[in-house]
């Protein structure tokens, strides 16, 4: 099963994202972990630092 998010930009057609967050809420066969590939991130990297905790 391939899932695919797009989300689309307003204004001026740039989103910015400190932090991309995946959830698996199922997998397949083992129980205790899941190997996840080929995850594309499209778009240009921009140099946002993370804030200090």
């Amino acid at each position: 099963m391939t899932r695919i998010a797009r989300v689309s930009a307003d204004g001026d057609g740039t989103l910015r994202f400190l932090v991309l967050q995946i959830e698996v809420l199922s997998n397949w066969g083992n129980s205790y972990y899941t190997c996840l590939y080929r995850i594309p991130v499209h778009g240009p990297r921009t140099h946002l630092r993370l804030p200090d905790r």
